[in-house]
């Protein structure tokens, strides 16, 4: 039975009768604010094109345009993107919907506004296309009082209004951009980009939108760098692992992150449950991992050692040897000033995701007494398997494999494999840093050791000059 209303109409006989034009129908158009990271990760760009017709002709605005009759809005921002800029499959979340009455001048336009994201490195260059003069990539610069669009050659500019209103029982406030230079963006996009930014810079703390501007692949420095600009804040890294924790997945294998000189490991963000993130982590190459230092003292040399290792092994025991010797000129450093440097900078550094602890382990008497190496090996051996609780492990030996080898017996061999990863293009060797420590070249030494060091290097310098021995550059 069909249902009528009060006027004893049907659906059918009502649609039939219905007049749109007994009401004012306004148009609706979309607006695309298209972000991307610079090559160098110092800010966000936002794409902006030149508008080629009336009203507010040649101007700068977001790409955009008139959603047509049979299409979603999400459709028409998809099309008009590709129309006015040629790109095509990227990130697209609706932002706002700007229904001021007065926003256009041609008629009552409602706008619903989209954010676009592309990870830094896409290749699709922005192209002008049928209905704009030009595309060009702008450096958004955002602060509390100022909002800042520009390139090599356009600058434009606003100041941040702030403004406060009632919403129920709280006080909202809000920020208006007034502009401050000769020239400005087209209709109220100014708005649309400020809503968007501050949308971003929300949504950073809370979820994961910093990996939609990163590639597929990436290094932890790299993503840190992209969350501090979302954020508008500078982040300690170790804070940061803690909020990126369970959500990466590594390579097993490094590369050089835009940000920074040393090699760093890379990641893959991976939004599953836990039963399909085990399907798609990268099985290490080893299981357990073991490097030997005395660490007099700790330099990068090391650290890099350490890094690479902890690319391969599931868990690492970095050793520190010479556990009970201290102000000699050859092992000038108290063991527990050396142990608690190396667990302060590993807390700090990218490590592949492996288990890496740390110990110490005093010398045997007979250490440097050539004839009783194996002894000495046997010592070392022992200790370590006690401490992992594991017969088999790799021990990383960055000099001559042979002199690793012949510290052990045939038996334990058989459960130590000897892995070279050879050393770094520029040498560094605790002599060395003993060295300029002696001499107070403390600038040099700052390009050797970790930053974690550098205030210390006075009060390693005076230990050294007061070492009792005579055995220095040994």
């Amino acid at each position: 039975m069909n249902k009528v209303d009060v006027k004893g109409l049907t659906e059918r006989e009502f649609l039939a009768e219905y007049k749109p034009g007994d009401y004012d129908r306004p148009s609706v158009t979309v607006d695309m604010m298209v972000l991307r990271m610079k090559e160098d990760l110092s800010c966000m760009q936002v794409l902006l094109i030149k508008r080629k017709a009336h009203p507010e002709i040649d101007k700068w605005a977001l790409p955009g345009g008139f959603i047509n009759i049979k299409e979603s809005a999400y459709e028409a921002a998809c099309r008009e993107l590709k129309e006015e800029t040629g790109l095509t499959d990227i990130y697209l979340e609706q932002l706002y919907t700007m229904s001021q009455p007065d926003r256009d001048p041609r008629m009552r336009i409602i706008d619903i506004a989209y954010i676009a994201l592309l990870p830094y490195g896409y290749e699709q260059s922005a192209v002008a296309g049928d209905d704009a003069k030009d595309a060009r990539w702008f450096d958004v610069k955002f602060a509390d009082e100022k909002l800042e669009f520009a390139n090599d050659l356009i600058k434009i500019e606003y100041s941040l209004k702030s403004e406060k209103f009632k919403n129920g029982v709280i006080t909202v406030e809000n920020f208006v951009p007034v502009s401050v230079s000769d020239e400005k963006l087209a209709f109220d996009h100014d708005q649309i980009i400020l809503e968007g930014l501050m949308r971003i810079r929300n949504k950073a703390e809370y979820t994961g939108i910093m990996f939609n501007l990163v590639p597929r692949e990436f290094t932890i420095p790299d993503l840190l760098k992209v969350f501090e600009v979302l954020s508008g804040k500078e982040v300690h890294p170790k804070v940061f692992r803690e909020k990126i924790a369970g959500q990466l997945v590594s390579l097993d294998r490094s590369q050089r992150p835009i940000v920074g000189r040393k090699p760093a490991a890379v990641y893959r963000y991976v939004d599953l449950n836990m039963d399909e993130r085990k399907l798609v982590k990268v099985q290490k190459k080893y299981k357990n991992g073991v490097i030997l230092t005395r660490a007099q003292p700790f330099h990068n040399g090391h650290l890099n050692m350490i890094k690479q290792a902890a690319s391969e092994c599931e868990n690492l025991l970095v050793v520190i040897g010479s556990a009970n010797k201290s102000y000699t000129k050859r092992n000038p450093f108290p063991i527990e000033y050396r142990k608690r440097l190396v667990e302060n900078v590993l807390q700090e550094e990218d490590l592949s995701g492996a288990d890496v602890n740390v110990m110490t382990l005093s010398d045997w008497s007979m250490e440097d007494a050539a004839q009783y190496v194996k002894e000495w090996g046997s010592f070392f051996y022992y200790n370590i398997a006690n401490e992992i609780g594991e017969k088999s492990f790799t021990f990383y030996y960055n000099d001559d494999p042979k002199i690793a080898e012949n510290w052990f017996t045939d038996d334990i061999l058989k459960n130590v494999t000897i892995r070279n990863l050879g050393r770094s293009d520029v040498e560094i060797s605790s002599t060395m840093i003993r060295d300029l420590l002696y001499k107070k070249d403390y600038d040099k030494v700052k390009d050797l050791v970790p930053r974690w060091m550098w205030k210390d290097l006075k009060q390693l310098g005076k230990i050294l000059m007061d070492a009792t021995n005579d055995d220095y550059m040994m």
